[in-house]
């Protein structure tokens, strides 16, 4: 997937984050961690609407509410929210 990130190939990312969300277990590591590169490459995409925005927050509510990452990540997350808002 970096190699898509990376060249911001969104289309061919989007899938493929997708398909590692739907194998991980639902409180995993795993699905934090693929929630914040989805939330992010879908901040990041351009379509013609904008920013898909609405896409990031839920799995950015979900990052949050897993409790995988430290304070100070937490707070930027949560931060991000409000902003989406």
């Amino acid at each position: 997937v970096w190699p898509l990130i990376e060249a911001k190939n969104w289309e061919q990312a989007i899938p493929l984050l997708n398909e590692a969300l739907s194998k991980a277990k639902p409180d995993s590591y795993d699905t934090a961690m693929a929630s914040v590169i989805l939330a992010q490459v879908y901040l990041q995409r351009n379509t013609p609407g904008g920013s898909d925005y609405a896409a990031a927050v839920p799995l950015l509510e979900n990052v949050i509410r897993l409790g995988y990452h430290d304070e100070a990540r937490i707070q930027e997350f949560t931060f991000l929210l409000a902003q989406l808002h």
